[in-house]
């Protein structure tokens, strides 16, 4: 294709869905590893990446079930198979997060470096070296990584750089390990959040999720999800997985805080140039969380930007 053209002056009109984000849903998914439970997920987003994920489960033995309706349910009541191949995550480079769940729940774990790369001073080194921190006999032969435990031991761990991955492998790694865990300079995401809450509505005890210090206390055992206040708030029998962050480019006069109507699971978004939009399956649990900004959210760097999108109420 070598050109698009548009013929605009017709006003624009319509509905949306929010499915939900991939790089919140891959770290949940194997979450579903630390227990032989029932984890349920609902929202979940139908992508190559999800597919590929869900058959990498499947081989380790992982009973997996996919509605037409964004539904996903894992029972990994039996893991005959604690190995990620290269066949399977060669396109994947989340692949790496089934490490830390296989390794703490099975005690040994072989999975193929993502893509096949070298390590290097890639982030992967981060995992390695973490998961090695909480006891794990590491070794990486023929392109894939070796991990062995008989438990893993909590420790401090400083990572030298910021890594989401990194920090979501260990964390997951961290709820089985016996003692505390401490991630520093952890990475701050709202997916890092999001697999915090669930993997505490499965029984782990995290906090400061969200900050650049995360604090895991080792438990025995994780059940499924979701149970509890949480599941009450989301209204869902299934963990709802969290759609993508909107990223706007506001002024400073600009309103900065997410809007909706709360009855119905709404937000609105209103474009610069009067198109209206109505985004639907935004979970109450996430109403009044800030949007993201140019600049680091830094207010001497906003800009306007013809066409911004504002939400509003």
């Amino acid at each position: 294709m070598d050109k698009l053209i548009i013929h605009g002056g017709v006003p624009l009109s319509g509905e949306i869905r929010v499915s939900g984000a991939k790089n919140a849903a891959l770290p949940l998914m194997c979450a579903g590893l630390l227990t032989s439970e029932e984890l349920t997920l609902s929202n979940v987003p139908h992508l190559r990446d999800v597919s590929t994920m869900l058959r990498l489960l499947a081989q380790m033995g992982v009973e997996v079930s996919l509605d037409d309706r964004l539904g996903l349910s894992l029972k990994a009541e039996r893991l005959s198979d604690p190995l990620a191949p290269y066949d399977l995550v060669k396109t994947m480079r989340a692949s790496i997060l089934v490490l830390g769940p296989l390794l703490a729940r099975c005690g040994e774990a072989r999975v193929s470096l993502p893509g096949g790369c070298a390590i290097g001073t890639r982030p992967v080194d981060l995992h390695l070296k973490g998961l090695a921190a909480l006891g794990a006999a590491i070794s990486v032969e023929q392109g894939y990584i070796s991990a062995k435990a008989r438990r893993l031991k909590g420790a401090r761990i400083l990572m030298d750089l910021v890594t989401v991955t990194g920090t979501e492998n260990l964390m997951m790694a961290a709820c089985l390990a016996e003692g505390t865990t401490t991630l520093e300079n952890a990475a701050r995401e709202p997916e890092v959040v999001d697999l915090a809450q669930c993997l505490s509505a499965m029984g782990a005890r995290i906090k400061g999720a969200g900050t650049d210090v995360i604090a895991i206390e080792g438990v025995a055992l994780l059940h499924g999800a979701p149970v509890g206040r949480l599941a009450a708030v989301l209204r869902h029998d299934s963990w709802y997985v969290r759609p993508d962050e909107l990223v706007t480019f506001f002024g400073n006069h600009d309103v900065s805080r997410f809007a909706g109507e709360k009855g119905n699971s709404l937000a609105k978004v209103k474009l610069a140039f009067g198109l209206t939009l109505t985004l639907r399956g935004i979970p109450e649990l996430y109403y009044g969380d800030e949007i993201g900004m140019p600049g680091g959210g830094d207010p001497d760097n906003r800009r306007d930007f013809p066409g911004a999108i504002k939400l509003f109420e």
